[in-house]
């Protein structure tokens, strides 16, 4: 009996040592961070046209804006809630000054109906930022490889330069004028578009790893006081960095 029961616990431990490795597996991450930078695909363009009076005529000054496309400081994370859904949120930044071509159409003193083309090109900053919040999924495509989907709303702030005025050289007959300076105007605004994209992490030591980033968003915002077209921030947005799971 005693030898029975000895060899019946064995068996037990056996089996339980045996099924270990299913018992011991790693629990899913619950928390995922990812840190590195991003660019958009494509430059943001718009115009602005400025009326003013000047010798009882009316000019115009038309300015073009490019904005290209600097590395954006990225950042954020996700909470696995419920299986693979979670909630997410990241934040980008970037900032820096393009040249605005500057046309204009300068009445002139002396001759009515004859306005005189100036052309000019002037410094504007440009700042954006983003916070983008998703609901997310998350599933390991193996072991080591994250892949995190989500959309949401995406909220922006958009700080710009706007040409308000010039200033202008002219001579005797005065048929020509010559550029000299333009007066900016710094103006902010906020809107809120939405997001959508994907995310994967590949884990190359315990809970560090990098991961790879493709995200569109899209939001507009317009400078009423200004003149200026709508202005369509956001867009395809391609990133790396690194990830960290636990």
């Amino acid at each position: 009996m005693m030898l029975r029961r000895i060899s019946s616990s064995a068996a037990v431990s056996l089996a339980l040592a045996c099924g270990s490795p299913a018992l011991a597996q790693d629990t899913p991450a619950r928390v995922a961070i990812d840190v590195g930078v991003s660019t958009q695909t494509s430059s943001t363009t718009f115009a602005q046209t400025v009326s003013f009076e000047a010798y009882a005529e009316t000019g115009t000054l038309t300015t073009s804006y490019s904005i290209a496309q600097r590395a954006r400081l990225e950042g954020g994370g996700v909470v696995r809630l419920w299986r693979g859904f979670g909630i997410g949120v990241a934040a980008t930044s970037m900032s820096g000054t393009d040249p605005a071509q500057i046309a204009g159409e300068i009445p002139h003193p002396i001759n009515a109906n004859q306005p005189r083309a100036l052309t000019g090109t002037a410094g504007a900053f440009h700042s954006e930022s983003a916070v983008h919040l998703q609901a997310t999924y998350w599933f390991p495509a193996t072991p080591r490889i994250d892949v995190i989907v989500g959309g949401g709303p995406t909220f922006m702030r958009a700080e710009q330069d706007f040409v308000s005025d010039v200033s202008y050289s002219q001579t005797f007959p005065y048929d020509t004028v010559t550029f000299q300076s333009a007066t900016l105007t710094r103006e902010n605004k906020r809107a809120t578009g939405f997001n959508a994209g994907a995310r994967v992490g590949v884990r190359l030591v315990d809970h560090v790893g990098v991961s790879g980033l493709v995200r569109y968003s899209r939001a507009t915002v317009n400078f009423p006081d200004t003149g200026a077209s709508a202005v369509r921030l956001g867009g395809l947005e391609i990133g790396g960095g690194l990830h960290l799971t636990f």
